[in-house]
């Protein structure tokens, strides 16, 4: 068996990653928020589009969970101008819905959305699917910047 090489990186196991919350229900954000703190994501919530685009302007999140009812903003609107920002291209939005018409689904996939989870959540398909897309990410950071892992055999 091999031993890893100093220096070289490996993908981020499951349970790693920084999530962004949005959603105008607090229920919602402290359930998600719980869900996804205890698998062992650092989880910030935001209560709005306006919040959301603030933080992301600063600095991206591994991933959105983005609730697509929202007041003032909606996700779609809200992930339009999220994929604007130059940092916000490619990091996966999840838009959290309880509806399921074409429509609503179709209007989030042309905003930008990578995926649906639909609610009721159920915790353990929230952690799966959070885990699976933030491994694709980092499976892409690491071929993009051309690393790969090393092992030195014994």
């Amino acid at each position: 068996m091999g031993r890893p090489v100093r220096g070289a990186s490996l993908p981020a196991v499951t349970g790693t990653g920084r999530i962004l919350v949005v959603d105008d229900d607090a229920m919602n954000r402290k359930l998600f928020g719980a869900v996804l703190t205890k698998a062992g994501f650092q989880v910030s919530c935001v209560s709005s589009g306006a919040e959301a685009l603030a933080l992301t302007a600063v600095e991206a999140p591994d991933l959105v969970l983005l609730d697509y009812m929202m007041p003032e903003m909606n996700g779609p609107e809200v992930l339009v101008r999220m994929r604007a920002q130059p940092r916000m291209e490619r990091v996966p939005v999840f838009l959290i819905t309880a509806s399921t018409l074409d429509e609503h689904i179709e209007e989030g996939r042309r905003a930008g959305a990578d995926d649906y989870l639909f609610k009721p959540l159920d915790p353990q398909t929230l952690r799966t699917r959070v885990a699976a897309a933030l491994r694709q990410v980092e499976e892409r950071r690491a071929a993009t910047s051309g690393a790969q892992p090393e092992t030195i055999s014994q």
